[in-house]
């Protein structure tokens, strides 16, 4: 098959300032045309799917006030209309169009607090951000033969799931800061503490390999966890320059309430991790006055080799049977690692890793 997407759009912006207080607001409007083309599974006269004309938008503004030069409070808020992606339009990968396919509805807002010295700067950030109409698709193997609808599957077999008219939540708060205490010292750290949730419920539609529906329902996820992403994460890092242009960093790093990459109610959060990362950087100045300069940079990642899970696509729990509805769990078998399901899948993160690089400024 082929497909065809046209894309057209109009976008403005206006903006004011003074000493004290700025402004702007921005908007934009598009339009997709869609239209796909079978040779496969249709006769000629039904190849070309019906053309599918999609408007969308975004609207943003915002504001900030400076009391003075240490001092700044801002405020930003934003609505974003986006069209669908071309595979959501038509349905089970044929001709067929998806009544339920809508835009995607975005709506952000945040504030937040600036404050600047000579040797500390730090900012303040709190936002929330409600996500409607999103189209999450995920995929695992198979882990044991069984049933899926009334089409039997076996072990080994890719299962594809395909979330419709989901609805997320998140907010949180941000904190980031930079210190120099001495000229040669930079100390800096960050925190973000977020409760990110799916909310109310979603058209769920199971697939094979060969992308036929095995099974559609209607799954609550209202309160789930939205995974893939640390929730919480912490770090702080230094840099010293202990003679003219060569200096030592290393940043420390710790990321908690990272939940699978699944759309369910009680989803299945990952074991918390710490990554350490250093380097050593030396600037040495060449050409005629010296103004171009040849930077050297050794960096090693994760320098305590920790091992971690990074990422899950699937759901199980310990107490779940390890092959059909009754025999050992994989809490009694032993199988569990760090607390998680052996039998889940997903990804660990890298382990220790270095690079160097050779950079020519002019």
């Amino acid at each position: 098959y082929s497909e065809t997407i046209t894309y057209g759009g109009v976008f403005g912006q206006v903006e004011y300032s003074n000493d004290k207080f700025s402004t702007f607001f921005q908007g934009a409007v598009s339009n997709q045309s869609h239209q796909r083309f079978d040779y496969y599974d249709y006769q000629d006269q039904y190849q070309d799917s019906k053309k599918v004309n999609n408007v969308g938008f975004n609207v943003k503004g915002g504001a900030a006030y400076n009391f003075n030069e240490q001092h700044v409070v801002y405020g930003n808020a934003g609505y974003y209309s986006r069209q669908p992606y071309h595979d959501n339009i038509y349905l089970n990968f044929t001709n067929q169009v998806n009544p339920l396919t809508e835009n995607e509805k975005v709506l952000g807002l945040e504030a937040g607090y600036t404050f600047k010295s000579k040797i500390f700067t730090a900012s303040l950030n709190a936002y929330r951000t409600t996500w409607e109409d999103r189209v999450v698709t995920t995929s695992t193997v198979q882990a044991t033969n069984g049933t899926i609808g009334t089409t039997p599957v076996l072990a080994g077999d890719v299962i594809f799931t395909e979330n419709q008219g989901v609805k997320q939540v998140h907010s949180g708060l941000e904190l980031d800061f930079v210190f120099k205490p001495t000229s040669n010292i930079d100390i800096k750290g960050f925190a973000s503490m977020g409760n990110w949730e799916y909310a109310d419920k979603a058209i769920s539609t199971k697939r094979d390999e060969n992308l036929n529906p095995l099974l559609v329902t209607e799954t609550d996820l209202d309160g789930g966890k939205v995974g893939d992403a640390a929730q919480t994460t912490w770090g702080l890092g230094a840099k010293y320059e202990f003679i003219k242009n060569f200096s030592i960093d290393a940043d420390w790093r710790n990321y908690d309430n990272l939940y699978a990459n699944v759309a369910a109610k009680d989803n299945l959060e990952l074991p918390s991790y710490d990554l350490v990362d250093a380097g050593i950087s030396y600037k040495m100045l060449v050409g005629k006055d010296k103004q171009n300069s040849i930077n050297f940079r050794f960096n090693m990642n994760n320098i305590f080799d920790e091992v971690y899970l990074s990422e899950l696509t699937s759901n199980i729990k310990t107490d779940a049977f390890i092959s059909g509805n009754s025999g050992p769990t994989y809490q009694s078998a032993g199988r569990v690692y760090k607390g998680i399901a052996d039998g889940n899948q997903g990804y660990f993160g890298l382990g220790r890793t270095w690079n160097f690089t050779l950079r020519y400024n002019f």
